[in-house]
């Protein structure tokens, strides 16, 4: 993935996923790949209650 200052991004490949609805695969960023995303910025209220989501889905 290109970054805005010319550089380059490789991701590791268990940040993408699938997961199934209605019978079909989709492809998806992994909980690991959100938790990661979700870093380097401030976080907005809408940031916290996504990663709350994701902590939560991880202890069960």
């Amino acid at each position: 993935q290109a970054d805005l200052d010319g550089g380059w991004y490789e991701f590791q490949p268990d940040y993408f996923g699938t997961a199934v609805f209605e019978g079909r695969s989709i492809p998806c960023i992994s909980a690991k790949g959100q938790q990661v995303f979700h870093s380097g910025y401030e976080l907005r209220d809408k940031d916290i209650h996504d990663l709350s989501i994701l902590d939560a889905i991880s202890k069960s």
